[in-house]
């Protein structure tokens, strides 16, 4: 029975790529440089129209309700739903529950989405148009196409007869949108998703993880919110802005840490309010404090500029995104 389910998944999922394969006519080249035959965005906008595209049943009850399952287009990281797609059934009789479709945010991969539930599954094969679709991109978005996930949501939304359920939630990718840079396939001038010749990383409130570019890392201890002030640990920060391990010196007797970045030395003080950059004061939002396991923490802007950065917080996600030198 386990061969039977695995021949019909695979049989279906081939005809859906087959079907996204002619619609977008994309190579793994086109999706890391941009298609030009996708909708341009600029990152730091709103309200962007973004490609419309199919979603094809490749057997009838191939989507099945069940509780509340539902499917799920997830958008790219630094990428939101400006308003709630259209999501209708265009060919077979498969049904939606129109009054669901929503867009939400999902704390567990960090990522909007917009959803919508199957209210009855279909006797013939099936094809649900996904239209309307408007996108915020912001500052962090590389270049490149803007890739949308489809997943089903609650064990999977997809089931094949009721033998068993889809092994995985991700079911496909799909390409909406592209991100460019001035004079690329004839785009107009706009701003890098990142500005020219600096990184940026991502802090979540709440959070071990964090990103540095692409790069998935951890700390040991998490960013937190106290009197309206995002506090992040010195340590990791100090990293982001390319500040070596020799150049940060802490005095436990003191309770001051030094950081050294070529000619720039800056000098912050626990429980004090003021930093001195090369010698003279600056006001921080806060005073450093100590947590667990001995990590200072505090909000950073001023270090961050001081360095040649910049900070921008999204109330939205809880996270802050550090932009620094290379």
């Amino acid at each position: 029975m386990q061969f039977a389910i695995r021949r019909s998944f695979l049989s279906f999922w081939a005809a859906v790529l087959l079907l996204f394969s002619f619609m977008f006519n994309t190579s793994p080249a086109e999706s890391a440089s941009g298609d030009p035959s996708l909708p341009l965005m600029s990152i730091g906008k709103a309200n962007q129209a973004a490609k419309d595209f199919l979603i094809t049943e490749g057997a009838a009850e191939a989507l099945k309700p069940r509780g509340n399952r539902e499917l799920r287009l997830y958008a790219p990281m630094g990428v939101s739903f400006s308003d709630t797609p259209r999501f209708e059934v265009i060919q077979g009789d498969l049904v939606l529950e129109s009054a669901s479709a929503q867009t939400e945010y999902d704390n567990s991969f960090r990522q909007y989405y917009a959803s919508v539930r199957i209210k009855a599954s279909s006797t013939t094969p099936s094809t649900i148009r996904v239209s309307s679709l408007r996108l915020t991109v912001d500052r962090t978005v590389p270049e490149g196409n803007v890739v949308l996930q489809l997943k089903g949501w609650n064990n999977a939304a997809v089931e094949y007869n009721d033998d068993g359920l889809f092994p995985s939630s991700l079911m496909m990718t799909i390409p909406v949108g592209w991100v460019g840079t001035p004079g690329e396939h004839g785009a107009p001038a706009s701003q890098p998703a990142v500005p020219a010749g600096k990184k940026v990383a991502l802090f979540k409130i709440g959070e071990t993880k964090y990103i540095v570019d692409t790069v998935e890392k951890e700390m040991d201890t998490t960013p937190y919110r106290r009197n309206g002030r995002v506090f992040l640990p010195i340590r990791y920060i100090s990293d982001m802005l390319g500040i070596e391990p020799t150049g940060i010196v802490w005095d436990e007797k003191m309770g001051q840490v030094t950081l050294t970045r070529v000619n720039r030395v800056i000098i912050l003080e626990l429980n004090n309010p003021v930093m001195y950059a090369d010698g003279s004061p600056v006001t921080l939002e806060a005073a450093p404090e100590i947590v667990e396991p001995g990590r200072v923490m505090l909000p950073v802007r001023p270090i961050v500029e001081q360095y040649g950065g910049a900070v921008e917080w999204d109330s939205a996600t809880e996270t802050v995104r550090v932009f620094s030198q290379e």
